[in-house]
């Protein structure tokens, strides 16, 4: 829906949207858009039909590559988001009292933060971060990597006609290929590989789309179906799911649903 790389620029390069505002000391530099700590960043407002189409939209994604030198010690700032109104976002926070970052899926609901957020997206290094909302829940990936999932139905909160902002920035350090997406379309997914792993359990990896959750189905006769979970990103566009019980049956076969 919505490309800006920052590589000289504030446009998007899908043509679809305008321009990015850039704010405060926030300048376009090599690495990407520098920007100096809180009140730095860019900001864009989308038409509300641009991002959510009842009955056609999948999944709502916002991403960007985010090298972070350090957090403001003092201000609670967005540093990646996409908010239609308090309780209906896609934000990754600076929590200064926290002394680490959070993501919450609108209001109060806080999806990750702590230690377990901190330790992958660690400062001084390139991350691409990704938050999606999708007709299963919340769905983070740091690096191509999910890092939780979280069960809501808060992607139908997107409809309605409120504009909606996206907004980066608001900390030390730079950032690049701010991306926003709304999926309504998705591939079927491929197999790659299925592995019996050593102790009996089976592991499939598959091609799919990042942002969307898969759901796995087992069955040993192609009639009874069990929903045994939902696999997980393993890297950007990779998929893998191990199904433990696969020991305990003489044959298996496995099939996938599009949440």
């Amino acid at each position: 829906m919505a490309f800006y790389p920052l590589d000289g620029s504030f446009s998007d390069v899908t043509g679809r949207q305008g321009d990015l505002s850039p704010s405060g000391m926030a300048t376009l530099d090599s690495p990407g858009l520098r920007v100096q700590g809180f009140g730095n960043g860019c900001s864009m407002y989308f038409d509300n039909s641009a991002i959510f189409q009842a009955g056609e939209t999948r999944a709502i994604t916002v991403e960007a590559r985010l090298f972070i030198n350090s957090y403001d010690p003092y201000a609670q700032e967005n540093i990646l988001s996409l908010m239609k109104s308090w309780d209906v976002a896609l934000s990754l926070i600076n929590d200064p009292w926290q002394g680490s970052p959070e993501i919450y899926g609108g209001g109060a609901n806080l999806i990750i933060g702590g230690a377990d957020l901190s330790s992958v997206l660690t400062l001084g290094q390139w991350h691409r971060v990704n938050i999606a909302i999708n007709t299963s829940g919340y769905v983070v990936t740091i690096d191509g990597r999910e890092i939780i999932h979280q069960s809501s139905s808060d992607l139908l909160n997107w409809a309605g006609s409120d504009s909606i902002l996206v907004e980066a920035g608001n900390f030390d350090g730079w950032l690049q290929d701010l991306t926003v997406k709304n999926i309504q379309t998705v591939s079927p997914p491929r197999m790659v590989q299925t592995k019996r792993l050593t102790d009996g359990s089976v592991r499939c990896t598959f091609a799919g789309t990042t942002g969307i959750s898969y759901t796995v189905l087992a069955s040993s006769n192609l009639r009874d179906w069990t929903d045994v979970g939902f696999a997980q990103q393993v890297s950007p566009g990779t998929f893998q799911f191990t199904d433990t019980s696969a020991k305990d049956f003489p044959r298996r076969f496995y099939r996938l649903r599009v949440q």
